[in-house]
This record gives C-alpha cells, sequence and structure tokens, in this order.
C-alpha cells in the first residue's frame, strides 16, 4: 500500500445500503488534511480520505477487484462508512469532476479555502520542492533563501486562486449545500469552527473536541523570508488577489 489508511484494517464494518455523504472541498495546503483527521477521530464521518486521487484509486485496485469507477465508488460506501450511514471524500476540484457524476445529489460540500493566497501558494511550492506534505514525511531536500522561485510562486497563486473559485462556481450553479471553512478561522478557533462544520453536516461530534491533531504548522523563518519577497513580486506584476 502507498498510503497506510487503504490498508483493511482501516475498513469500517460492512455497511449495507445509501449513505450520506459529505465532501471536503479543498485546493492544495488548505488544511483540509487537518480537517480529515478530525472527522476520522470521531468515528462517526466516516473516514474522508482522497479517494478520487489516482494513486489511491491504484491502492484499492491491489485490494477490490473492480472494474469501474461505480463499482469502486460502491465499495468505498460498503467499507468506508461509518456505522451511523456517514461516508466522507476529500479532494481537489479537479479529482471531483471525475468522479462527479458518482456523486449524490443530496452530498454536502465543506469548502476550505485559505484567506492569504500567497501564504498559501508558499506552502505548496515548499511541498512540491521538498515533498514533504506534512511534518511526519522527510523532505527529500533542505530549501534555501536561494531557491525562491518568483514566476513559480506567482503562477501558484494564480492556480490555488482559480481552483478555489471552481468550486464556489460550480457549487452556486448548481445550488448544493455548501459552508466555507478559512483555514485561518480554523487555527484561531478549532472548536468553535468545528462545531459549526458539525451543525452543517447535522451530527453531533462534541465528545470529539478534546482532540489534538497530530499535524502541526509547517510554517518558518524561510515561509517569512518568502512572504516578503513574494509580496513585492505580487505588487510588481500588479497580481489581482481579489
Amino acid at each position: 500500500m502507498r498510503y497506510a489508511k487503504n490498508a483493511s484494517q482501516y475498513d469500517f464494518p460492512e455497511y449495507v445500503g445509501k449513505p450520506r455523504w459529505y465532501c471536503l472541498a479543498s485546493s492544495p495546503r488548505t488544511g483540509s488534511s487537518l480537517c480529515a483527521e478530525y472527522f476520522e477521530h470521531t468515528g462517526l464521518a466516516g473516514r474522508p480520505l482522497e479517494y478520487f486521487h489516482p494513486k489511491y484509486q491504484e491502492d484499492f485496485s491491489s485490494r477490490w477487484a473492480f472494474g469501474d469507477k461505480k463499482s469502486y465508488i460502491c465499495l468505498l460506501e460498503r467499507w468506508r462508512t461509518s456505522p451511523n450511514g456517514v461516508f466522507g471524500v476529500k479532494c481537489h476540484f479537479d479529482q471531483f469532476m471525475d468522479f462527479q457524476t458518482f456523486v449524490p445529489e443530496n452530498c454536502r460540500y465543506l469548502v476550505i479555502y485559505r484567506k492569504n493566497l500567497l501564504r498559501q501558494a508558499i506552502s505548496y511550492f515548499k511541498s512540491l520542492v521538498s515533498q514533504q506534505w506534512t511534518a511526519f514525511d522527510k523532505a527529500a531536500c533542505q530549501l534555501r533563501e536561494e531557491d525562491y522561485d518568483g514566476q513559480t510562486l506567482l503562477q501558484l497563486v494564480q492556480y490555488c486562486q482559480q481552483l478555489h473559485k471552481a468550486w464556489n462556481v460550480f457549487l452556486k450553479q448548481k445550488a448544493l449545500p455548501s459552508l466555507s471553512i478559512a483555514y485561518e478561522d480554523l487555527c484561531l478557533d478549532r472548536q468553535a469552527v468545528l462545531q459549526k462544520c458539525a451543525d452543517f453536516l447535522e451530527l453531533d461530534l462534541s465528545s470529539a473536541y478534546a482532540w489534538q491533531p497530530s499535524l502541526k504548522v509547517q510554517a518558518d523563518e524561510l515561509s517569512e523570508f518568502y512572504y516578503r519577497r513574494l509580496l513585492k513580486d505580487v505588487a510588481r506584476v500588479g497580481l489581482d488577489l481579489g
């Protein structure tokens, strides 16, 4: 298994029936993994992993003999739905579009985003270069101040902006139930934000509010150095962050 949580020991007891769906609608480096960890910890909100990601599909294809996406979804619903009938998935917009036709119309969407697109782009850039996506991952290389790449970072700012906009436009056009959650608010008052999420999903998750996440903020002095330089580059090219 490429990802440990795709193994059978992370399955729930077999679920028969049609579960209630929710989607952590995210873009890179927005705190969606933190939200997913919390929901998983409760035991009442499924196990919202990146099931639509091609590498996750490869993992599960080594366990289950499914021939198409519909069969894959059926198996996920059977083994990844918590006993109370809730199934969750975490995905980026492009991944979602590959599976859109299989997502129930009554799915609820938690849109996870960052108010500060520059910090999101910097976090994304650092992870792309170092291949360190969480504090538990071993970095492939150690970034330095001279590794700053203004052109790439400006492109990443626009990419993150486009992904978030794509979610918002899609959900508005389809009039789908959604709740937006800012990473910055999650960091400021985690319990209040998670209560808001639970209310939106109509789940009583109060017993899990004492949970302490294993994932940690990865920003450091290098992030601040990049941020100061990126601010200047954004001003220089007149990039619209609205």
